[in-house]
């Protein structure tokens, strides 16, 4: 948080997609929203919301004040499309260059704070493409020939309008209705051009048996996740994780990831239960945040940037292990059929990569990205599975088997062995191992579980070479 004086406060974050920028005032709270992925020379919409402090005479006074606010975004005024509390401002044109920031100014008070916006915009607008899935009562971003003008975009989600929260030429967020539960069709109309789709809209939920608690005291925390029902396999694995905020008082870990299969799901409903005992007296926070995305699209949210500077990192440590495993075999008086194997694959993966080249626009991120992925599954689905196993054996006593992860890679693999049947009864079995893990009591038993999976990896690897 960036702290101008005593009053007001400024402060910035990005939250689904949206860069929110608030500032805090005597008079109440105008709060920005504006796109994640600005890029110079867009037009963009967002939104600017005030919230005034008091009842009455104040309330208008201070509502007055608030409206006032001019503002402006990397030295471009914002023009508003209404003077509510609640309103649309647009930017016709985004500049290059310089320390862009979003400015609110009120007379002679003026507060400021930075801005990110890519200088070497997308030439090429991305097609329409409508999530899968997203939490319930999170913002929705949908990718697609849009032109940054709100006015010209209607969404509805379930038969409902989606208001606009902000926009770029590239995509729009839109907010679904909070109390969507399930699969919701999406329609999209964008200055006549339209598309059609489906959403998953799941809904994570705590609850527990006691939320104060004395020292040595127990309760169990139920993790529950709705609106699953239907859900395609695609969608899984959905990532879950839970945070303990209070430490001091129960044993959760501070951080406890998992990932939601399809398997897991009855009824549409997912459930998990967490033991805690309290190391300390009082009542605790324990938050749960349901990422509501396949790991795949992840590198969605990235960048054109960003991508095309992951990409070249991989290629880097391909190439590395590459010279390494060069030098390892010449050692070795240049006879090792393993190795001599290891190094092949290593570079048609890196012979692929560079075919793949880098993205240039948004479309071409887009068809990478699953290029990329199939590489990356083809080399080091094996090596990631036994090194979960492995760390998972090491954090017995601290976190509980099976890890997130090692089922989604085990699942992974079978598009990897589809045709060689000796890998397939070896991952058969491996699957087989890793399934009984949660049924026993024992650490000892799970570690000793762990390296049985393990070693069905490795017989998984040897039979496809």
């Amino acid at each position: 948080m960036v702290v101008m004086g005593q009053e007001p406060m400024v402060s910035q974050a990005v939250l689904s997609g949206i860069v929110v920028t608030e500032l805090r005032a005597q008079e109440g709270m105008v709060q920005v929203y504006l796109p994640a992925d600005m890029m110079a020379g867009d037009t963009i919409t967002g939104t600017v919301v005030a919230e005034a402090k008091g009842t009455g005479e104040e309330r208008t006074r201070n509502e007055s004040v608030l409206n006032g606010y001019v503002i402006d975004v990397a030295g471009v005024q914002a023009v508003r499309s209404d003077d509510t509390s609640s309103c649309w401002i647009r930017v016709s044109q985004l500049p290059t260059g310089g320390s862009p920031r979003i400015v609110l100014r009120s007379g002679e008070r003026e507060y400021s704070a930075p801005l990110a916006i890519e200088s070497d915009p997308d030439t090429v607008r991305p097609p329409f493409v409508i999530p899968e899935v997203s939490a319930t009562g999170r913002p929705l971003t949908i990718t697609g020939p849009f032109d940054g003008d709100a006015s010209t975009t209607s969404v509805s989600v379930g038969g409902k309008s989606a208001p606009v929260i902000c926009e770029t030429p590239r995509g729009t967020v839109v907010q679904p209705d909070a109390s969507f539960i399930g699969k919701k069709s999406v329609t999209v109309n964008e200055a006549g051009s339209t598309a059609e789709g489906t959403v998953f809209l799941p809904r994570l939920t705590l609850s527990a048996t006691k939320t104060t608690l004395l020292r040595g005291e127990t309760a169990t925390l139920t993790v529950r996740v709705d609106g699953l029902e239907g859900a395609p396999s695609s969608l899984y694995p959905i990532p879950v994780e839970v945070v303990n905020h209070t430490p001091q008082v129960v044993n959760l870990a501070p951080r406890t990831n998992f990932a939601i299969e399809s398997a897991d799901v009855r009824g549409g409903v997912f459930t998990r239960t967490f033991q805690l005992t309290a190391v300390g007296s009082g009542s605790y926070n324990i938050a749960g945040l349901l990422y509501a995305v396949s790991l795949h699209n992840a590198k969605l949210a990235m960048s054109r940037r960003e991508f095309n500077d992951w990409l070249r990192a991989i290629k880097l440590s391909f190439a590395e292990r590459i010279k390494k495993l060069e030098a390892e075999l010449a050692a070795k008086g240049g006879r090792d059929p393993g190795l001599e194997a290891n190094i092949q694959r290593k570079r048609r993966s890196l012979n692929l990569l560079n075919d793949i080249g880098g993205a240039a626009d948004a479309g071409q991120q887009a068809r990478a990205i699953p290029l990329v992925d199939k590489v990356l599954a083809d080399e080091s689905f094996f090596s990631m599975a036994a090194e979960l196993t492995t760390m998972a054996a090491e954090m017995l006593g601290y976190t509980d088997l099976p890890l997130p992860g090692i089922g989604t890679l085990l699942k992974g693999l079978k598009a990897i062995v589809k045709g060689t049947p000796r890998a397939v009864e070896a991952l058969s079995e491996a699957q087989r191992l890793y399934d009984q893990i949660a049924a026993l009591q024992s650490a000892q038993a799970k570690a000793d579980k762990a390296k049985e999976v393990q070693a069905a990896l490795q017989k998984v690897r040897e039979a496809v070479g």
